[in-house]
């Protein structure tokens, strides 16, 4: 599986239609796995990350109301290379 796309971005100025300038971008866009991105973050001095998912915002009124929703529990990555955490 492709893990970088790389694109031009074009950016354009227009005024009272007509084209003023014109610039071109570069962009690479790199995908990484959760493994691979959590040892990443643990490489940098990270020593604890957490990955949460399927997160939804409560609706504003449920917010001014004070109610909370539910969500998955979080997951913890280890480092690879690091012991298992002993159980609590």
């Amino acid at each position: 599986m492709t893990q970088r796309a790389t694109t031009w971005n074009r950016y354009e100025l227009w005024r009272a239609g007509q084209l003023i300038k014109t610039e071109l971008e570069l962009f690479t866009l790199q995908w990484y796995g959760l493994s691979e991105f959590s040892a990443m973050l643990h490489d940098a001095g990270f020593p604890q990350v957490t990955i949460d998912a399927d997160y939804r915002a409560a609706s504003t009124r449920q917010k001014a109301a004070g109610c909370g929703h539910s969500r998955p529990p979080a997951t913890e990555i280890p480092h690879p290379n690091w012991p298992a955490r002993p159980s609590r």
